[in-house]
């Protein structure tokens, strides 16, 4: 998550792999209000929401995972070592749980 786009990609190592973008229509403002991002997994695909509208969903297709831990975090703009933002999140209401 970085504030105008959502990555969907993998972290296995010191880098990150982003394998789709989702620009966002609106950026997350700093300052303004709280967002609420939701992610749903299946065995294949990711869908991402914002505020309950669908943002995009992507393929799983790294087949070399097959186990991990979650990690939140945020991004900032990728690849433009002049912006380096100052900024911070705050994870409230997390519910992790598996689909019955």
């Amino acid at each position: 998550m970085c504030e105008s786009a959502v990555l969907i990609g993998t972290h296995k190592d010191v880098d990150a792999e982003v394998y789709r973008t989702f620009p966002l229509a609106a950026p997350v403002a700093v300052g303004g209000p709280a967002a609420r991002i939701t992610m749903r997994t299946t065995a294949d695909s990711v869908t991402v929401e914002r505020d309950g509208a669908l943002i995009g969903t992507a393929p799983l297709t790294d087949k070399t995972i097959t186990a991990g831990r979650l990690a939140l975090g945020i991004f900032t703009e990728a690849a433009d070592p002049a912006h380096a933002g100052s900024y911070g999140v705050i994870f409230d209401h997390i519910t992790v749980r598996q689909a019955s």
